[in-house]
């Protein structure tokens, strides 16, 4: 891994910094959100406060809910909120590879190690392998 990976505790705040820029955005209070989503507000506040990931419970309701993009809580990449266009694609549809994926989502969303390594693995396939996924993705979108 070339990429270096910011501290664990960092990458958290920034997370909870984003969550809560959502929450503030959609205009809720912790106390509707919490009433909303099931989650109580005390664990909300310790996920805006960058003190515990949130859950994948908590994810999907935002993104089911209010649109949130997943990928832009956890990265800070994108748009906060999901397009039109991003919702014709099923957010957690995986087919054959459903269980792996959704046990990477677990483990993603609960040990901060796990999020920071899988990504800087991620990235630097993508590096690597730049043309291979370049021609696929053109395979895909011929396919439309």
């Amino acid at each position: 891994m070339s990429k270096k990976i910011t501290s664990d505790k960092e990458e958290i705040r920034k997370i909870g910094s984003r969550i809560k820029a959502l929450r503030e955005s959609l205009r809720l209070t912790l106390e509707k959100i919490s009433q909303d989503s099931g989650t109580s507000r005390s664990y909300i506040s310790a996920f805006e406060r960058g003190i515990k990931l949130p859950t994948t419970k908590y994810l999907l309701y935002l993104h089911e809910t209010h649109r949130v993009n997943i990928h832009y809580t956890l990265t800070g990449i994108g748009e906060m909120f999901i397009t039109q266009e991003d919702e014709k694609t099923p957010m957690f549809d995986f087919g054959k590879h459903e269980e792996e994926i959704r046990d990477i989502l677990f483990h993603i969303t609960r040990v901060p190690h796990a999020f920071h390594t899988l990504m800087a693995y991620f990235e630097e396939y993508k590096t690597i392998n730049r043309n291979l996924i370049a021609d696929y993705l053109k395979k895909i979108d011929k396919g439309k």
